[in-house]
């Protein structure tokens, strides 16, 4: 076994269980009927911590057998290309070879036993801190490994195989080159796709959505959480992960690095939707953000406007009556309902319908509350308002918020029976004020939680 000379070479390595048997009868002397990481499974529990042993440790242990079958090189402070041929890993190597010549020139290259033109490419990590990503969605089939562990050479493989040293040894691994270091640094925000469109999402952003869902999850779907994960970032988000299976009760970290790494082989990739979903099912709220343009404000603060309808910003090009977007088809629908053209109402009923539609899934980022939206609209007698009205409420029975819809105010205690029944108190009124009904408007503005 070479695990003496990694350890002269400064690395930290570790024994493996052994296995009798070999390929699909290959069994781990672990002694758990289930294990299925024959010949890559690791003999003490916290083999992420290994220390770098003193020479009597070392010896110690080679003096127990326990390296007899193999051992594990740490990967902290080494970069390592595993070339998966199972899953296109030889050709993605070629074409990287061609993007980056010097991966060509590793000085150390280690053959895997599953043969194919498997192998590992040992490289120095930057000495400087630099987190990088495990997977390149351009490279199927390589992983690049700057945590976790590789099988060492020397080592034997479940096929019957051994892991063969092909160039080179410990003393001659070389730093990694900076191209490549480059293309896998880790971004702080990755860039994954969800329903339909591009959403940058952080670290952070995913603890976030985990945070409501039970860890303790049936497998399938903790798999598939782990999957969804890995997907978003690149490969990165392990400790994510981990951190978050660490609350369960079924949590064994022995096996949590093995899946992991197994993730970016899948042929059918899980993606950062079906994280969402299970988010949303536990009551995660998707977070919204609104950045506003800076405007000019110089000429206004010298109350010299240079508008000339006295705003401190040119609005000559802003339709107000012509919403983008969805919210402007919405108005163009509830205006075709009406036999008059109504487009000042159409407007604010689609921003009314829409704002009560979303309003409770999102809050702002100052005081934690739901939205309160109040439209005020004048008309004059049968002009068609009433369409408009019945429009807005069509919406509502849509979106299935029929129920805390209504259409008059009746009394202040009746408004907070409402709000009693439903988080949200939803008013379509055709009303004409006078000074007893003024009172109960005024009340409904004071209600917390009331959408108008």
């Amino acid at each position: 076994m070479m695990h003496q000379e990694f350890w002269g070479a400064g690395l930290r390595v570790f024994p493996l269980w052994g296995f009798t048997g070999t390929g699909d009868t290959a069994t781990c002397e672990c002694g758990r009927s289930n294990c299925d990481a024959a010949g890559k499974h690791p003999r003490a529990a916290n083999w992420q911590h290994t220390p770098l042993w003193d020479e009597d440790q070392l010896g110690a242990i080679g003096e127990a057998g326990h390296f007899d079958s193999g051992y594990g090189v740490l990967c902290a402070g080494l970069l390592v290309i595993d070339v998966d041929a199972r899953n296109g890993g030889v050709d993605s190597f070629a074409k990287l070879a061609e993007a980056i010549p010097e991966i060509g020139g590793a000085g150390m290259v280690v053959e895997t036993g599953s043969g194919g033109g498997s192998r590992h490419l040992y490289f120095r990590a930057p000495s400087e801190a630099v987190a990088m990503v495990q997977h390149l969605p351009d490279y199927p089939g390589l992983d690049f490994k700057t945590s976790g562990f590789v099988v060492g050479p020397g080592s034997r493989h479940a096929s019957g195989n051994a892991y063969a040293l092909a160039v080179g040894g410990p003393d001659d691994i070389d730093g990694a080159p900076a191209q490549l270091v480059e293309m896998l640094r880790k971004p702080d925000r990755h860039r994954a796709e969800y329903d339909g469109r591009a959403m940058d999402v952080s670290h952070g952003d995913l603890a976030g959505m985990l945070d409501p869902i039970d860890s303790d999850c049936d497998y399938d779907t903790w798999i598939r959480i782990g999957m969804a994960i890995h997907h978003a970032t690149g490969g990165t988000g392990f400790d994510v992960w981990d951190a978050w299976s660490q609350s369960g009760s079924k949590y064994d970290g022995d096996t949590m690095e093995r899946h992991w790494h197994s993730f970016g082989r899948a042929a059918n990739p899980v993606t950062l939707g079906t994280l969402v979903h299970h988010a949303e099912a536990a009551g995660w709220k998707m977070p919204v953000s609104f950045v506003p343009e800076q405007a000019d404000l110089t000429s206004f603060m010298d109350n010299e406007p240079d508008a000339p309808d006295g705003l401190p910003f040119d609005i000559s090009g802003v339709d107000l009556t012509a919403p983008p977007g969805f919210v402007g088809e919405v108005a163009s629908w509830i205006e075709d309902q009406s036999r008059r053209p109504r487009r000042h109402l159409a407007v604010a009923g689609a921003l009314v319908a829409i704002g009560n539609v979303i309003g409770l899934r999102y809050t702002d980022d100052i005081n934690g509350v739901t939205g309160n939206l109040f439209a005020f609209c004048v008309a004059g007698s049968r002009t068609g308002k009433e369409a408009i009205q019945q429009a807005v409420a069509q919406i509502h029975r849509e979106a299935g918020i029929a129920a805390a819809t209504h259409g008059a105010i009746k009394s202040e205690q009746e408004i907070t029976r409402n709000l009693t029944r439903h988080q949200s108190a939803l008013y379509i009124i055709v009303l004409v004020c006078n000074q007893g009904c003024n009172k109960l408007v005024y009340s409904l503005l004071l209600q917390p939680d009331t959408q108008t």
